[in-house]
Formats: structure tokens, C-alpha cells, sequence
């Protein structure tokens, strides 16, 4: 039977349902605002603790409510309450206080004791405190659910809740528990506590942490350790590219640069390898190839081309002719292909450079590892003109001088192909969508996340804004469209990778882009962003400023990597972006697409034609 009259009983255990209660209006003084929220805290629970206190709570008996309930419910209540009181509810009760021998619930009583004691205990000190803030009723000052009803009285409602339906559901039970946790905490500093379920679950603490102070030491050793190979009596010479994952969900960006150049190769006369050296992304090879040719419009893009997954890099055994050429596309693959050439007649191997990746790491093993690569013999094979310049101002130690060869190469990666709306379809726009490219991973740390936001909310928080905005981003990891409130100036619209044609239609749609990178490589995105005929925001770094993509397309405004800046350059791209001819014609942009890999791609083509011939 629910008691409903006592408020020491109701403020244990909440028996009045908000979808089946209605009470006065004069009610909403007393009950606004909510209490802070806490644990399993309820705005039912609060209303009517504020009923009872202030008047009182009438139960109407009748059926004016259908509330389904099944064996399956995602919230309800269980079958438990269905259930009849046995042994078994006495010893799931008795337990609760033994958990130092029972293994299996050491973790739960340890880990999840504190998330009891929010619930059970200091969840109805804060709600009897703000009772007694908006009642001014003395008794509520110094909340203790002991004092009040009496430990002894607790204790044995606890024990015979185990046998009778009583009104309170059981709340005595969690009370006691709660407290006795608390209590055991207590002991915590002494060490006792924390030996015994170390000791009885058979897992020491300082084994886990030795663990986890190793596993990151492993992960680099797996990295850049070399694969297992021999060379073998052969005048021909292949191509090998050692590239981390075939797949179709990374195939973008730098990918679709190594599997045009793989192409392009063969299509040169070259015997063409993609060699997988990374297990990070499950490879299924055949069903990849397929999926990847489909994406970039070509059936035959991997006919005549040989993919071979040695990502098991002690097991697999691979052949190489001692006239082989090796292309390294990452700062691991460097070393592996460097473990290779030294074997080959020829030791350099060619180095597709398309970032300067010590930027993707804080300063630590990774990031020296990663700077070590451009100190072994190679000749590099720079993505942009702009990075070729970076590299060879600023890396110019002497080991970094004796390591690549004189003369490098820059070329082009190819953009996505996007297509700019007609001039009567951008001027129809009611309201102006900003594209934001948001890498919140911390690998894509250069891509300025957390600065983007900050910078729209300072832009968005202008009240005096003509036009609404609504904000879409791409490029983060998410499987499904996923909205996020930042504030109150704006809700970010999160998308999933889209396929190829899906991707530059969605992009055409928008109004103002979003594309930062704190690092020298141009980033592809803002390209991409502008082809579209979008005005786009992307950050500057050493030599890489607005003359540099004004060469490119003047849709493109380049900020400096501050929130003020940002906000300033949204600004002038709102501006800009009501220019609808202005964004048609530099919609125009002056970097090769997809469609022109060939071209795109021809100086590396040109490039190791000329350092491998015999």
C-alpha cells in the first residue's frame, strides 16, 4: 500500500507519478526552480515533497491511464516487483554487507558504492534542505534520516522488507547499505580495504599499472618494427607503397591520393604493391577494392594492381627484388621502408610527405620518432609547394640535409569535385548555413576544434545578427546525425563520412565554411569548402597566409588562431557571402580535382621515373 501522508516516508520513497498527477497552479511558486539535479533526482519526487508540505496529496481512485508494461521495458519497472519474497531476496540483502567474500561483487561494492550514496542518502539531504528553504520549517535545517526515524526502526524495516510489501520500497534496505559503504570508506586510507579486494579478486593494483605504463611503449615498438621479407634473384623492379589500412571508410584525403598514384604507376608500366602494414582497421581485401572503386568511379582501379595485408608483421613473409623501389606514405612507414632499402640496391626510399606529422603529437616519443623519419635517406615527395618551402627552411640540420636527396617534389592532392549552386539558388536562401570540418579526436588536434567553436559562439552570440544560422558539422567520427548544444547561441548538426557525390552536394549547400588547420600543409578542406562557392574560414601558420590562398581562390579568408580573430573573419565572411556572382566566380579554384589526377599526380610520376632509373 503507497503512503502518501507522511513526509518522512515520501521523502524516502517517491510513490507519486508525475504522468499521473495534476496539481494547483498557486503550486508553481513553491515548486520552481528544481532543486539542483543529483543522481536519481525527479522533478515528481520534488513536487510532491512541496504538496505534502504545503497542503496535501488526495489519491483518486480511478483507471484514467494506460501504462504498458513487458518483460522487455527500456524503462518501467521490472518483473522483480512481480516476483515473490524468498531466500533469495534475503540473501541478495544479507550480501550487500559481505562483500569481501564475494569476488564477484568486489568492483560493483567498491566502484559503484559512491553512486549508491548519491542516491540513497545525500540525494534526500538536498531535497530535504530545499523543503526547508522554501518552507522555512526549522526541523528540515540539518538533515538525518537516522535521527529522524530512529536507526533501530531503519534497521529492522530494512530486514523486513525482505519479507513484506511495505510502502517505502525498500529505501530502508539501500539506506542501511548506504551508510555501511560509507563507513567501510572510512578505511580506505588505512590501505586494509583496498588489500583485501586486491587480494581476494587475485588482481594486484601495481600489475594493471605497470600495464598501462607499457601497452604505449608496445604500441610504438609495433609501429615502426619492419616486416618480415627476403630479397630474391629478380631483375624486374616493382613499386611498393606501404600504406597503414585499405578500407572504404578512410578512403579520403591523403588515401585517395595513394590509390590514384598506385594507378597512375601502373598505368606507367611499373609492377604496383600496395603493401598493408597496420592491423588498426579489419581488412577484407576483396570486398575493399570493391568498395573503394566504387567510391572514386572506377571499376578498374585495382585490376592490375597487387594488395597484400602483412600487417602481421612476424608471420607474414614478403619478397623483394634488390631493384624494388619503396614508397613510404606515413612517418611508421618510414621506418619500416627504410629497414627495407637498407637491403636494396638502391637505400633511399620515396617519401610521400603530406603533413609535417610531428604536429600531431605533444612533445614525447611519438613526436621524436616521427622527426626521426625525415632524417633517413629518402627523397621527398612533398603535397604542396607550401610544405616543400616549410621543409626545406626550416629542417635544415645537417642530418636532415644528408637525408633527403637535393632536389624534392611537390605536386597537388586532388580535391573532391564540388559544385557551385546557380547564382538564383544561393540568392533564394532565407537563412545562411555555416559548415564547420570538426576533428574533435585527439590525433586531428591541428584541425583547432575546441578554437572553431569558441570562435562561432563568440560570432553567433551577436544579437544584433540579420539572418538566422544553422550550423552543420563533418568530419568527426560519428555514426549517425548527432545534435549538440553548445550554448545557447547555437546547436552544432554533427553528420557521419558520406560517399564521394553525397559529400559535395552536402558541402554546395552551405553558405559559409569552416576549415582550420594549425599546421604548414593547406588542408584539402578549405579548398574543397571554396570550390563549392562557400566563404571559408581557415587559419594562417608561418608562410602560410591570405596572399598564399588568394593564389588559390579568393573565397577563402584566412584568420589568425585566436577567438577574436575567428570571430572578426565570420564576419567578414557573412559579409561576403551575400556577394552571390563574387562566390560563383571564385568558386573557381586554382587546384586540380579528382577528375585531373593524371595532371595532379604527373610530377611524382616524373619524379621516380627519374631516380630509378638504372
Amino acid at each position: 500500500k503507497i503512503q502518501y501522508q507522511s513526509v518522512e516516508k515520501l521523502l524516502m520513497a517517491n510513490v507519486v507519478t508525475g504522468a499521473a498527477s495534476m496539481f494547483r497552479r498557486e503550486m508553481l511558486d513553491k515548486i520552481l526552480p528544481f532543486p539542483q539535479y543529483i543522481a536519481a533526482s525527479f522533478h515528481d519526487h520534488w513536487i510532491a515533497l512541496c504538496c505534502i508540505n504545503f497542503g496535501k496529496i488526495s489519491f483518486l481512485n480511478h483507471v484514467l491511464q494506460d501504462y504498458v508494461q513487458h518483460s522487455n521495458n527500456v524503462i518501467g519497472a521490472g518483473r522483480n516487483l512481480q516476483k515473490s519474497y524468498n531466500f533469495n531476496k534475503i540473501w541478495y540483502f544479507i550480501r550487500g554487507f559481505l562483500p569481501w567474500i564475494l569476488p564477484k561483487r568486489l568492483k560493483k561494492f567498491r566502484y559503484h558504492g559512491e553512486t549508491f550514496y548519491l542516491n540513497d542518502i545525500v540525494r534526500l539531504e538536498l531535497l530535504s534542505r530545499s523543503l526547508s528553504a522554501v518552507s522555512d520549517i526549522s526541523s528540515f535545517d540539518e538533515f538525518s534520516i537516522i535521527k529522524r526515524n530512529g536507526f533501530l526502526k531503519i534497521s529492522l524495516r530494512a530486514f523486513l522488507s525482505n519479507f513484506l510489501r511495505l510502502s517505502t520500497l525498500h529505501a530502508e534496505s539501500q539506506i542501511i547499505q548506504s551508510f555501511y559503504w560509507k563507513a567501510c570508506c572510512n578505511n580506505l586510507h588505512s590501505g586494509f580495504y583496498t588489500e583485501k579486494i586486491d587480494e581476494i579478486s587475485g588482481e594486484r593494483k601495481e600489475d594493471y599499472t605497470v600495464n598501462d605504463l607499457f601497452s604505449a611503449a608496445e604500441y610504438l615498438k609495433k609501429k615502426i618494427s619492419s616486416v618480415k621479407f627476403n630479397i630474391i634473384d629478380d631483375a624486374s623492379i616493382a613499386v611498393n607503397l606501404l600504406i597503414p589500412s585499405f578500407a572504404p571508410e578512410i578512403t579520403y584525403g591523403g588515401y585517395i591520393t595513394k590509390f590514384y598514384l598506385a594507378r597512375l604507376l601502373e598505368e606507367a608500366g611499373y609492377n604496383v604493391r600496395l603493401l598493408i602494414v597496420d592491423d588498426d582497421i579489419p581488412t577484407d581485401i576483396e570486398k575493399s577494392s570493391i568498395e573503394i572503386s566504387k567510391i572514386l568511379g572506377d571499376k578498374n582501379l585495382f585490376s592490375n594492381i597487387e594488395v597484400i595485408n602483412i600487417s602481421n608483421r612476424d608471420e607474414n613473409l614478403i619478397s623483394f627484388s634488390p631493384n624494388d623501389r619503396i614508397i613510404a606514405t606515413t612517418w611508421w612507414t618510414a621506418h619500416i621502408a627504410n629497414a627495407i632499402t637498407s637491403n636494396l640496391k638502391e637505400n633511399r626510399f620515396f617519401y610521400l610527405i603530406q603533413e609535417y606529422e610531428p604536429f600531431t603529437f605533444p612533445n614525447g616519443s611519438f613526436k621524436a620518432t616521427a622527426e626521426e623519419s625525415y632524417n633517413l635517406p629518402h627523397y621527398p615527395i612533398y603535397s604542396s609547394s607550401i610544405l616543400k618551402s616549410y621543409f626545406e627552411e626550416k629542417l635544415t640540420s645537417p642530418n636532415h640535409l644528408k637525408a633527403r636527396s637535393a632536389s624534392g617534389v611537390s605536386f597537388n592532392n586532388p580535391i573532391t569535385q564540388v559544385y557551385c549552386n546557380s547564382e538564383k539558388e544561393l540568392s533564394g536562401r532565407e537563412n545562411f548555413k555555416i559548415l564547420l570540418y570538426c576533428r574533435p579526436d585527439a590525433h586531428a588536434s591541428r584541425n583547432l576544434f575546441e578554437l572553431a567553436l569558441l570562435g562561432l559562439d563568440s560570432f553567433l552570440s551577436d544579437s544584433n545578427k540579420e539572418v538566422d544560422y544553422v550550423v552543420s558539422g563533418v568530419g568527426s567520427s560519428v555514426s549517425k546525425i548527432t545534435e549538440y548544444e553548445f550554448s545557447e547561441n547555437f546547436v552544432l548538426k554533427l553528420y557521419p563520412k558520406m560517399k564521394l557525390n553525397e559529400y559535395s552536394s552536402f558541402v554546395a549547400s552551405h553558405d559559409i565554411g569552416m576549415a582550420l588547420m594549425h599546421t604548414p600543409h593547406p588542408s584539402l578542406v578549405p579548398i574543397e569548402f571554396a570550390s563549392g562557392g562557400l566563404v571559408t574560414v581557415t587559419t594562417s601558420y608561418e608562410n602560410k597566409d591570405q596572399e598564399y590562398f588568394n593564389s588559390i581562390s579568393p573565397n577563402i579568408i584566412v584568420a589568425k588562431p585566436t577567438i577574436k580573430d575567428l570571430e572578426t573573419q565570420l564576419r567578414n565572411a557573412a559579409f561576403r557571402c551575400r556577394d552571390t556572382k563574387a562566390r560563383i566566380q571564385n568558386a573557381k579554384v586554382k587546384w586540380p580535382t579528382v577528375k585531373e589526377y593524371k595532371d595532379s599526380l604527373k610530377p611524382i610520376l616524373e619524379f621516380i621515373q627519374k631516380n630509378s632509373e638504372s
